[in-house]
């Protein structure tokens, strides 16, 4: 019989595919963002990639996975979920790739904070002492004194961005105790795609036909990101997979320098680094406190 130990290095590999096309997602969406608004960018992610979601499921006749017990939470899901990708995208009109993963890793560090009043958790002062400062690697990424700190907006978006990641992250908690990841993916997809149509016919501009590969590019490897990643999880400890999408800083860093030329400063990469080492001990004292209360039900 098979445990969650003999599936450790296809999470992991998993794991690394999900952060690759995830990068390769970011990028594109700042190469399109040279002539498309967020907006657009993110219809038509959605679209093209539920086109092959559904197709799918109908072909593999997994049709029952359509069917959620908690459409509310879908909705919620999906609402807040697109919100942050669509602002997320907006930030890269101000921000380098780098940049913009960097702040993004202060979800967790939000999830901390949310987790006492959203979910009734009691988070020590250890956890909160590390949270304090992994928000100081927000100074340290935009290189400025918090008593001299001038107004950025590439970084109050990208930071808003995270802020929804960080909702995003404490309601799949409460729907994975029902929802198949599959249908969450799907129901994400499905009401993003219908909120960004509402606004298209506001927003869309004429996408020139040397972009239709890229958009098509874009669809695919949202998709791939997103299933790579939900099955990581299902196959490995948490503990274990999430520090791996720390590996995007290094990616971001490669297509700066491979598709716009520009190499992150010494300020980003410390900056990224306080974010991540108090992201990692905040999941080592979740992991420890977590066993600890596993061992006294025993």
């Amino acid at each position: 019989m098979t445990n969650q130990q003999d599936h450790l290095p296809m999470a992991v590999s998993m794991a690394l595919a999900g952060a690759f096309f995830l990068s390769v997602m970011n990028m594109l969406s700042k190469w399109l963002g040279a002539t498309m608004g967020p907006v657009e960018i993110t219809f038509w992610r959605n679209a093209i990639a539920l086109i092959p979601l559904v197709l799918g499921l109908f072909i593999l006749r997994k049709t029952y996975l359509f069917r959620t017990a908690r459409p509310f939470g879908q909705f919620w899901r999906a609402a807040i979920g697109t919100l942050g990708i669509v602002l997320a995208v907006w930030s890269l009109e101000y921000l380098s790739l780098s940049e913009s993963i960097a702040y993004g890793f202060t979800a967790p560090l939000f999830v901390v904070l949310l987790s006492m009043p959203l979910l009734g958790e009691r988070v020590g002062w250890r956890r909160i002492l590390a949270t304090v400062i992994g928000f100081s690697g927000i100074f340290i990424i935009l290189g400025q004194s918090p008593l001299a700190l001038t107004f950025n907006m590439g970084a109050v978006i990208a930071l808003a961005a995270s802020f929804c990641n960080a909702l995003v992250m404490i309601s799949l908690r409460w729907l994975g105790r029902t929802e198949n990841s599959i249908t969450t993916v799907f129901y994400f997809l499905g009401f993003g795609l219908i909120g960004t149509a509402i606004a298209m016919p506001f927003l869309a501009t004429l996408v020139p036909a040397s972009d239709h590969g890229w958009i098509l590019a874009l669809g695919i490897v949202g998709l791939l990101s997103l299933l790579f990643k939900t099955e990581s999880y299902r196959r490995g400890a948490a503990a274990v997979v999430a520090p791996i999408s720390y590996v995007l800083i290094l990616m971001a860093g490669f297509w700066d320098w491979l598709v716009w030329g520009a190499v992150p400063g010494w300020h980003v990469w410390v900056g990224a680094a306080v974010i991540m080492t108090s992201n990692l001990f905040i999941l080592y004292r979740e992991h420890t406190l977590n066993k600890a209360e596993h061992l006294r039900s025993d």
